[in-house]
């Protein structure tokens, strides 16, 4: 009873759109982000920390919910509050730069690039807890793949952390491709810097059309 007192409490915590401590919106931040080049500096404190991103695979969507959460712990679903049409769709991981002053990279922003059209204004989605130190984004249909597949397989985690490093060599940051059957994936990230609580937004064009999808993992200054 108590753990579903607590999960009860986390959703409506996290997942409260109504509530404005919640739901600003840091529209300079994802703005930055969209206009991004390869050759980018930002300043944290009195120092600059170079920026770049990468596109990592796409992911696979089929019933029109993407799932934004923490990439291990199943207890709590979090989806963006809008469908996307089914299709694939690529993955760009935002990376800051922290090597020069005793740091690493780090990935500081996720996004499902829906469409490569301009984003006209921002929505808040939902916030999640990070409990594994790793993020994603997935189709909803593929959690229930990944329950089963760990049920399955108790060493199946391991084998996807090592993926992760190794897939960090051409980009310098963890991550991975995690596939399953129907063309189902997921891309999971080392999430800033770890365990947090991390917020989701939605980015429309013009239109209102869905465009992006993007986490933001508090490491860039909004």
């Amino acid at each position: 009873m108590k753990f579903l007192i607590f999960t009860l409490l986390t959703y409506l915590v996290f997942s409260c759109s109504g509530c404005s401590i919640f739901n600003s919106v840091p529209s300079s931040l994802l703005d930055f982000n969209e206009n991004l080049s390869q050759e980018q500096t930002v300043k944290k404190g009195d120092k600059y920390y170079p920026v770049s991103y990468f596109e990592v695979d796409e992911l696979m969507i089929e019933s029109g919910s993407v799932l934004a959460k923490d990439a291990i712990v199943y207890n709590y679903l979090f989806p963006f509050k809008k469908s996307i049409p089914k299709g694939k769709y690529p993955v760009r991981l935002t990376i800051l730069d922290e090597s020069e002053f005793g740091g690493s990279k780090r990935v500081a922003l996720a996004a499902v690039m829906v469409n490569r059209e301009k984003v006209d204004r921002w929505e808040y989605s939902h916030s999640y807890p990070v409990d594994s130190g790793v993020g994603c984004f997935m189709d909803r249909k593929a959690l229930d793949q990944l329950q089963e597949r760990d049920r399955r397989d108790s060493g199946s985690f391991e084998r996807d952390l090592a993926l992760m490093q190794r897939n960090s060599e051409r980009s310098g940051v963890d991550w991975a491709n995690i596939q399953f059957e129907d063309d189902l994936n997921i891309i999971q990230f080392q999430s800033g810097y770890g365990d947090g609580h991390y917020t989701s937004y939605i980015g429309y064009n013009q239109q209102g059309s869905i465009v992006r999808l993007v986490t933001d993992f508090n490491l860039i200054p909004r």
